[in-house]
C-alpha cells in the first residue's frame, strides 16, 4: 500500500487502484463507487480495464462481502455504470451484454467455473 500522504489528490486511478488492491480482497470497500465514477469521465487505460476485472472477479468470487458494497443502486443506469451494481454481479445476475467486452468475458468465465 502506498503511503496515503505521498498519494497525488488529483490522481484518479491511483485512489480507485488503492481502494481495488489493499480493500476489496477484504469483502469491503468504502468509496469504491465514487471512486470509479470519478474515473468515468475520462478515456480509460489498461491500468483501470485491470483493476476494474479485479473488482468483477473478487466481487464474484469472495464469499463474506460487505452488505454495503453489494446494495444495488437501481437509480444507475446498467450498460454506463455497472460498479453500481455489484450485488447483481455477485450474485451472478447481471445481464452480460450490458458489460464492457473485457469485462463480460471475464464476468461469463468466472460466472461458469
Amino acid at each position: 500500500m502506498a503511503d496515503i500522504k505521498s498519494i497525488d489528490p488529483n490522481d484518479k486511478l491511483i485512489w480507485y487502484r488503492e481502494i481495488v488492491r489493499y480493500s476489496l480482497d477484504t469483502g469491503s470497500a468504502p468509496g469504491l463507487r465514487e471512486r470509479r465514477d470519478a474515473l468515468n469521465s475520462g478515456a480509460t487505460d489498461a491500468a483501470q480495464d485491470d483493476l476494474d476485472v479485479e473488482v468483477i472477479e473478487l466481487t464474484m468470487e469472495l464469499p463474506n462481502i460487505d452488505a454495503e458494497l453489494i446494495n444495488d443502486h437501481d437509480d444507475q443506469s446498467l450498460d454506463k455504470w455497472w460498479w453500481w451494481h455489484l450485488g447483481k454481479i455477485h450474485n451472478q445476475t447481471f445481464p452480460a451484454e450490458q458489460l464492457p467486452e473485457a469485462l463480460r468475458a471475464v464476468y461469463l468465465d468466472t460466472e461458469t467455473t
